[in-house]
């Protein structure tokens, strides 16, 4: 881990502190990287949420520190995982199972595989309840209480149901209600809104914040979508072939991001804004395979400004602004000298908007 970095994380003691995360798979004699050198803190009652394409490696360090790749004889994962003051990823499996589903929740990515579509949703809670309860009018008491809380209506009811009788929205606040039977302290959500409309991914965004709100539970929120990283987190971390490109503070990120993919991200992101359309359209190219990434910065056969620097040397994350950097060209972007995308054309919004 880089001096930079060290510094850069929070002098209060975190909830989780990932350091130096590796995962390699092995295949055909090779190990090959999927995640290489990660290390970020989540902090007390504090949203950090992970972003990046399909295939940056979010999942993985989300599957990483809940164990869930110790199965797997060909994965081989590297760093220290310390959740409050324990390294998740040497202690045992039975101490592990004691962290699982208690001191950390997890939301997975598709409720409607994550949900068992023969089994009630309410049996499906109380065996998560369970897990800190014996008493059992206690659990059903708990189990109607977190289907109430989270937002689905005439609880006694539904928690008779099967998944398929229930929308999707309703599945995902289900599978939170699961999440949160051990009163965990921290809560990772995996692409928590996937799937589901507009108006019911603001409400699963707003219970997310309610949950920080009420219970000051720490949140890992892992999504591709940087609409829902603006309205949701606190720090944004951006990951990009296996590593952290960019890394600060929600607010300050929007306003000066310093790294091309960081800033194709954004530009991604469909906007109405005023008078004026906004510059928009997809980063060309695609994510690197694990195994054939290229040398230098992984993300130059992509760029737009990459030198030949950025193509044999990989930059390190440095201090840029208010935020972690891991570009050659970042001061010239943030001081205006290159613009990445810049020849790129405005797309005319919807509704007559210019």
């Amino acid at each position: 881990m880089t001096t930079i970095l060290q510094e850069h994380l929070s002098d209060a003691e975190p909830l989780l502190a990932v350091r130096d995360l590796d995962v390699q798979y092995r295949i055909a004699e090779r190990d090959v990287d999927l995640v290489k050198g990660v290390s970020f803190d989540v902090g007390v009652g504090e949203i950090v949420c992970l972003v990046g394409e399909s295939g940056s490696g979010k999942s993985l360090t989300a599957n990483a520190l809940l164990g869930l790749l110790r199965r797997n004889k060909r994965m081989t994962v590297r760093g220290r995982l310390e959740f409050e003051g324990s390294d998740l990823n040497t202690i045992s499996n039975g101490s592990l199972r004691k962290v699982q589903g208690r001191e950390i929740g997890m939301i997975f990515q598709n409720p409607a595989s994550a949900l068992d579509p023969v089994i009630p949703i309410g049996k499906q809670i109380a065996e998560a309840v369970a897990r800190r309860r014996t008493e059992r009018a206690d659990i059903r008491r708990r189990v109607i209480e977190l289907v109430d809380w989270v937002g689905i209506s005439d609880p006694e009811q539904r928690v008779k149901q099967f998944p398929h009788e229930i929308s999707g929205g309703m599945c995902q606040r289900a599978a939170i209600a699961i999440a949160l039977a051990g009163d965990p302290k921290l809560l990772i959500a995996d692409e928590p809104t996937t799937a589901l409309d507009v108006t019911i991914q603001a409400q699963i965004l707003a219970l997310l914040k309610q949950i920080r709100d009420d219970r000051r539970m720490s949140v890992l929120l892992i999504t591709h979508d940087m609409g829902v990283a603006a309205q949701t987190a606190d720090r944004i971390i951006v990951m990009y072939a296996g590593s952290i490109v960019e890394a600060g503070p929600t607010k300050e990120f929007f306003a000066h991001a310093g790294h091309p993919y960081s800033i194709g991200l954004i530009n991604a992101v469909p906007r109405v804004d005023g008078a004026r359309a906004r510059r928009f359209s997809a980063i060309p190219g695609s994510m690197p395979e694990a195994r054939n990434r290229p040398e230098g910065c992984a993300f130059h056969p992509r760029c737009s400004i990459a030198s030949d620097r950025c193509r044999e040397e990989t930059p390190e994350l440095r201090q840029t602004g208010t935020q972690l950097t891991a570009c050659h060209r970042a001061d010239e972007m943030l001081s205006g000298l290159v613009k990445p995308w810049s020849t790129q054309a405005v797309v005319p919004l919807p509704g007559g908007v210019t």
